[in-house]
Formats: C-alpha cells, structure tokens, sequence
C-alpha cells in the first residue's frame, strides 16, 4: 500500500539538516538527519516525537549547494526507532513546480550516482 501512494521516486540521501515547527519563529532550530527524499516529501530523524499534522520548516544543506534549501512539510507520519530517535514521514506543501522539479532532478542524480558506486547498470 505504501508504494501505490508514492508518486515520486525516493533516494536514500543520509544528510544533515535543521527543523523547527513552522510558524514558531522563536523557537530553535534542531539538528537532524534525513532518511532519504523525493520531490514530494522526506523522512527524517527528530530529537522528540512530533504530532501527525505539524507543520515543519527544514533547512537541507544538499551536496553543491552554497546556502541551504528551506522548504515546509506537513508531518504524515511518525514512528520510533530502537534508537530512540523518531522517524518522521513528511510531504512537502507550497512547493513551486520549478522547486518540485530541481528536487526531482536532484533525485535521479543521486540515484544514478549511487547506482554507478554500486556497480549498476549506470556504472562503467
């Protein structure tokens, strides 16, 4: 059931970032690391649980980037991990087409990336 929902295609990218409930301009960012990303949304690890429908703001600081993507996201998801950490499912909301599109751009880069240090039929 999972996979019927997604529409995008989904890399693993183990990155650092920073998030903080949106609109809370006073609150501090937290450090975090994403799981993986699609053009429509990210998993991530949180510090504490968060609630099914907060709003998030996330920094990501992307590989050839100067200055970090800000985006917002809608929690849809929350599960712990045996780490003791929290998993955290997200869908991106007010994104731009031209945004959606370099995101997703960035994913098939990752993706033929990862395929050619694995050997895969894009390496050579």
């Amino acid at each position: 059931m999972g996979d019927e929902r997604r529409r995008d295609r989904r890399v693993d990218l183990p990155i650092f970032l920073k998030y903080r409930k949106a609109k809370e301009l006073l609150e501090m960012w937290q450090d975090g690391q994403m799981a993986d990303l699609s053009a429509g949304g990210l998993r991530f690890f949180a510090n504490e649980p968060i609630e099914l429908g907060t709003y998030i703001e996330f920094q990501l600081f992307l590989p050839g980037r100067q200055i970090p993507y800000v985006l917002r996201a809608e929690v849809v998801r929350v599960w712990d991990d045996p780490t003791g950490a929290f998993t955290c499912g997200t869908v991106f909301v007010e994104m731009t087409p031209d945004r959606q599109a370099e995101l997703d751009e960035l994913v098939q880069f990752v993706t033929k990336q990862q395929s050619a240090e694995q050997g895969g039929p894009c390496g050579g």
